[in-house]
């Protein structure tokens, strides 16, 4: 159990510096498509020699996956990274983090549009407190006169992870969650080999940036995920991994002196419970279930 929580742990803040390595890029000038590019293509050599040291058999899928990868890597994951990459360009690290945040919102909607998707109290209570806490979020970006473009960029990002989420829940029924994403990871890169520039400033922060990028909020990123719910299962993680949104907010107000106030804050501590919530009830039905037999 604690060598599971700790690998969601990490993994969660893996991916909550994935905004701050994005800022930090744009800082030191690298464009969207080059930052994106590079994060994929050494993402997936890594993977690549991950899998040869591990098992060959890793890089097996199955045609049918294969071409559900390309559409989710290509179409879906290609569109969303590209817009939360924009959103971080034009508003704040925190704001764009949040706002994405809002995905499990659009989610149970598509779910209810969808899949017929029944509401229960509990996913009631959720959905009311995410979108209070996304109300909070959105009157702090307006209030601190972010970027309109950056704000639908990051709604349009939330947005685009529904679907995706969505797509890849029944897509994996068949096929190894990590294999699959190796794939979708190879597939997104290849819209940004056209759109990238590969005029990267050649010094050593920019190697770190890339490696961050490639290696932590990448590779380990997905990999420490997908060994924590070996360990724990889907529900514990998602829920160590809730603390993600936090550790976006507090490396930018620590790392890129971003200011946060109370209005954000609240939004925050809202979304993070309505995320909570679900899965708490799901581990108390699986208790209840183990008493039972």
């Amino acid at each position: 159990m604690i060598k599971g929580a700790i690998a969601a742990i990490l993994s969660a803040v893996c991916f909550a510096f994935l905004a701050i390595f994005a800022k930090i890029g744009y800082e030191l000038g690298i464009t969207t498509s080059d930052m994106l590019f590079f994060r994929f293509m050494l993402g997936v050599l890594i993977f690549t020699i991950y899998f040869i040291i591990k098992d060959y058999k890793l890089f097996i899928i199955k045609k049918v996956n294969l071409l559900k990868a390309f559409f989710a890597g290509s179409l879906l994951y290609f569109t969303q990274s590209s817009l939360f990459f924009l959103a971080v360009k034009y508003t704040s690290v925190s704001s764009a983090a949040l706002i994405l945040y809002m995905y499990p919102l659009f989610v149970t909607v598509l779910s209810i549009i969808i899949f017929k998707y029944r509401l229960n109290v509990v996913t009631s209570i959720s959905l009311g407190l995410i979108s209070l806490g996304s109300c909070l979020i959105f009157y702090d970006a307006f209030s601190n006169k972010y970027s309109l473009f950056g704000i639908l960029c990051a709604l349009g990002a939330a947005i685009t992870f529904s679907f995706y989420l969505i797509f890849i829940q029944y897509s994996l029924k068949t096929q190894k969650p990590l294999t699959f994403s190796y794939y979708v990871i190879l597939f997104a890169s290849i819209p940004f080999a056209f759109k990238a520039d590969y005029l990267l400033p050649i010094n050593q922060t920019t190697f770190l940036l890339i490696l961050g990028l490639s290696l932590v909020s990448t590779f380990l990123a997905i990999t420490l995920l997908y060994v924590s719910v070996e360990i724990i299962g889907a529900v514990y993680a998602s829920i160590f991994s809730s603390i993600e949104p936090v550790i976006t907010v507090l490396a930018s107000v620590f790392i890129l002196s971003e200011k946060v106030n109370h209005i954000k804050v609240a939004g925050m501590i809202l979304i993070v419970i309505s995320i909570l919530l679900p899965q708490l009830k799901k581990i108390r039905f699986m208790a209840y279930e183990q008493k039972s037999s």
